[in-house]
């Protein structure tokens, strides 16, 4: 596939990634789904990241010069989902699919789904890493010349 043309479906996946995460957020705080006492910082740390995303497909559908480094920094952000003690982080703009290990119960676990956000401090025992397998690929992608 040429340069042009997959550099155009990365841009257009991070854009309606983006928005699908947004209209998630949106949703969450209409019906109070998944909503904690410190939601306003998850909020906005969430609407924020989805954000980027948007900007990152964006410039890549301009051509700006900083696109692919903004692009790899997003995916970036994407590809390890961790809890380990009382913290836990998970962020995929777009389509996620998983695959890791639960440390705390000794089981392997994989997971698929849309755009998602979770951040929990001081919220019990995680001992979680997955790693994002689409992500990774277009990290590949984005870094392949």
């Amino acid at each position: 596939m040429q340069r042009v043309v997959r550099l155009r479906y990365i841009g257009l996946y991070q854009i309606i990634g983006g928005i699908v995460g947004l209209l998630m957020v949106g949703y969450a705080l209409m019906t109070g789904e998944g909503l904690l006492k410190n939601s306003a910082i998850t909020v906005l740390s969430g609407s924020l990241l989805f954000t980027y995303s948007i900007v990152c497909g964006w410039f890549i559908l301009i051509h700006h010069h900083q696109s692919l480094k903004l692009s790899i920094i997003n995916q970036g952000f994407q590809v390890l989902m961790i809890g380990f003690g009382s913290f836990l982080f998970k962020y995929c703009s777009g389509i996620y699919l998983t695959l890791g290990f639960d440390v705390l119960n000794d089981k392997i676990e994989s997971g698929i789904g849309l755009s998602i956000f979770h951040v929990f401090v001081n919220s019990g025992e995680h001992g979680e890493v997955s790693v994002n397998i689409i992500a990774a690929f277009l990290l590949v992608l984005c870094n392949r010349e």
